[in-house]
């Protein structure tokens, strides 16, 4: 089934209602119907009978194609499927970052999510407006002193803060994914304390990405992405802090105020987005 649907660009959520004629497993993904490499929803859920899809969508094409489909191959006929929008559930928007710096670097990578996969990655630089963030769009990312192609999808200068993105895998990655990337290696050279530790730019990174309403279920799978491809016993342990971040992200009080963000073990946020 694919549905041509008109969404402005606004940041909303779906809610599609489905029906099937016994245990399925049902496919939901979103796309830009022009821009390839242009996905911001790609989701399964098994479905019993009934079942719903809540997409939280903070950023969304002009029109979308959604194609939904079964698993198995059933066909068309083995499901019905309904659309309801509701108003998307945040803690902010862009423009309520009180941070200047975090506000103007979150619309940059919004625009650069939103086209990374249609961008030339032939060492092409991208500057913000400002001039203040620059991303270096490689097809691969290499190791400095040997040349070998790396597995991660980013990395940032430590001296300079230029990000440098890997095209061959961003290409691959949701609207969604990308912008948790970015945030991430945003969150090292600009919000976090100890600007080494993956951690506290994870947790960074999660606060401001899903503060602006962006799919948890995303995060969860760049994440594993990312420590599927580097497994060590460090990943395990940031994965099961990221994962208890995300699941109680609605108990955790936020306030955006003036001074630089902090935050305690408990993961309460008392600081600046």
């Amino acid at each position: 089934m694919v549905i041509k649907k008109i969404l402005n660009r606004k940041p909303i959520t779906l809610v599609v209602h489905i029906q099937t004629s016994g245990i399925q497993k049902i496919g939901i993904r979103i796309e830009d119907i022009i821009k390839p490499y242009s996905i911001y929803i790609d989701r399964v859920q098994t479905i019993r009978g009934k079942g719903k899809f809540y997409l939280r969508i903070p950023q969304s094409p002009q029109v979308a194609k959604i194609t939904i489909y079964d698993k198995n191959r059933r066909g068309d006929n083995s499901f019905k499927a309904v659309f309801e929008e509701v108003p998307l559930k945040r803690k902010f928007t862009v423009n309520q970052i009180t941070n200047p710096v975090t506000r103007e670097f979150v619309k940059f990578a919004q625009w650069f999510s939103d086209k990374a996969g249609i961008l030339d990655s032939n060492q092409t630089i991208y500057i913000a407006d400002s001039g203040k963030f620059r991303i270096d769009y490689v097809n691969d990312i290499r190791d400095r002193k040997t040349g070998r192609i790396l597995e991660t999808p980013a990395r940032i200068n430590k001296g300079t803060g230029i990000i440098e993105i890997a095209r061959n895998k961003f290409k691959t990655y949701t609207i969604p994914m990308r912008m948790a990337i970015l945030l991430h290696e945003f969150s090292h050279f600009y919000l976090n304390r100890v600007m080494e530790d993956e951690t506290e730019a994870d947790m960074n990174a999660l606060l401001i990405y899903l503060g602006l309403g962006y799919s948890r279920v995303e995060a969860i799978k760049v994440f594993l992405r990312v420590f599927y491809k580097t497994p060590s016993d460090g990943n395990v342990q940031r994965y099961k802090v990221i994962e208890n971040m995300i699941n109680n992200f609605e108990k955790t009080k936020m306030r955006l105020i003036g001074n630089r963000k902090s935050y305690n073990r408990n993961y309460y946020y008392d600081g600046e987005v």
